[in-house]
């Protein structure tokens, strides 16, 4: 069974491989919750900017990027 930090470290690789699939909409799902449980690093704050980027949401991307850094 995963503990808390591998579980987040997975939603986020999940995450990444749906960004990497196009799918931008499971990316910025997962790579959301995985920030949103406490997985603060800037590789994955970038893939999800780079997801709302490539779907044309940059703008949700800049606020909802700050309101999840701490």
């Amino acid at each position: 069974m995963l503990h808390e930090g591998g579980r987040l470290r997975a939603t986020s690789g999940l995450g990444y491989l749906a960004l990497l699939a196009n799918g931008m909409d499971a990316a910025i799902n997962h790579l959301a919750q995985a920030i949103n449980h406490g997985l603060r690093s800037r590789k994955t704050l970038a893939h999800l900017a780079e997801a709302y980027y490539r779907k044309g949401r940059l703008h949700s991307a800049a606020r909802d990027l700050l309101a999840r850094w701490p």
